[in-house]
């Protein structure tokens, strides 16, 4: 190591120069991706139907990213195509009076776009037999019912609070013989 002039000692470091080999040539990769309309229908058939984009892709034969990339649109909207054709079929059953499910088709059409509803009624019958008038809110005043009304009612709510089916009018006024006829004994 020699000094230099000004005073200060440097090493000098010889670089060996690496020459790079020539890389052969790869095959080219996939094929760019090709848009058809037929490939857009697949699309839209198989997401309409619920699958996944990873799924679609599969079985398109492509990459999730170009799967998203080319058919942004068929992806958006497929399931309101999907559901614009269950509903023009739902509509051509429930307007047919030869179709066999024309009447549920019409009651489910009903029921979802015209807000009609089913509905579940407890009936409890005046003294005479008459039904038993309830006010707008749909309540009972208690003190309107017979003592076997309200004894009625009761059972009901127990059995309902017991998650239990409520007796059938049926079955109470059988247990009202029974505890009729047990009393002439």
């Amino acid at each position: 190591m020699g000094m230099v002039a000004g005073g200060s000692d440097k090493k000098v470091v010889k670089r060996k120069v690496v020459k790079k080999k020539p890389v052969a040539k790869l095959p080219p990769g996939r094929p760019s991706h090709v848009v058809t309309q037929e490939k857009r229908d697949r699309v839209l058939e198989f997401s309409g139907m619920g699958l996944t984009n990873a799924q679609v892709a599969k079985l398109m034969d492509i990459s999730q990213d170009t799967l998203e990339r080319k058919y942004k649109e068929e992806l958006s909207t497929a399931a309101l195509h999907k559901n614009v054709n269950v509903a023009r079929n739902l509509y051509n059953m429930a307007t047919n009076p030869e179709h066999k499910s024309s009447a549920q088709s019409a009651m489910f059409w009903m029921k979802t776009r015209a807000g009609w509803r089913e509905t579940n009624r407890l009936e409890v019958a005046n003294p005479d037999g008459s039904n038993l008038q309830l006010g707008q809110r749909d309540t009972i005043d208690s003190r309107l019912l017979t003592v076997e009304q309200r004894d009625q009612l009761r059972e009901i709510l127990l059995a309902a609070m017991a998650n239990q089916a409520p007796p059938t009018m049926e079955t109470i006024m059988v247990e009202d013989m029974r505890d009729d006829g047990e009393e002439e004994d």
